[in-house]
């Protein structure tokens, strides 16, 4: 009986070690965003631009998912303005302004964060049941917008996990 209840003991270790190593996150580079972060899943790169002012503006957004319905997303892209803002104030206030412009509704939370020595803003956002966490970064003359959300869930440990794996090169 002893060597039964040890053979299951390993069993449930040995299978809970596999689901483990089969869950565990992908290191990305994006060279040409010149970020590292991990995702829970080869992350889909999409392209997209704009013009504006006679130049074209391109954003490359790194999206991707987990089983437990949690969405990730890092987008980059050109930030022309960023040679203007001589402040620390106008950089947040910017920001504020380009991350916060697609949601009618002001943010739950939002305070300054940094990364390394550049100036950056997180937010939080609910709609309906779904409530996204933000980090947007100005650095140098890129934009970077950090998105984590989760369907029926609130990923606030799975947006903490992903900002902190955040860094740029």
């Amino acid at each position: 009986m002893k060597n039964l209840v040890s053979l299951l003991i390993l069993f449930f270790w040995a299978t809970s070690f596999i689901k483990a190593q089969s869950n565990e996150w992908i290191h990305v580079k994006a060279d040409k965003c010149n970020f590292e972060v991990i995702f829970p899943d080869q992350p889909v790169i999409k392209i997209d631009s704009m013009l504006a002012e006679s130049k074209y503006i391109y954003s490359y957004d790194y999206s991707a998912s987990s089983s437990d319905y949690v969405a990730y997303s890092v987008t980059c892209s050109d930030f022309p303005v960023a040679s203007l803002l001589k402040s620390k104030e106008e950089i947040i206030s910017a920001l504020k302004q380009s991350a916060t412009a697609m949601y009618a509704e002001k943010p739950m939370m939002l305070e300054e964060v940094n990364l390394d020595e550049y100036t950056g803003i997180f937010f939080v956002h609910k709609r309906g049941d779904i409530i996204s966490y933000h980090n947007a970064y100005l650095v140098k003359n890129k934009l970077y917008q950090l998105y984590v959300a989760g369907i029926n869930k609130d990923a606030e440990h799975e947006a903490s996990l992903f900002f902190d794996s955040f860094s740029v090169q």
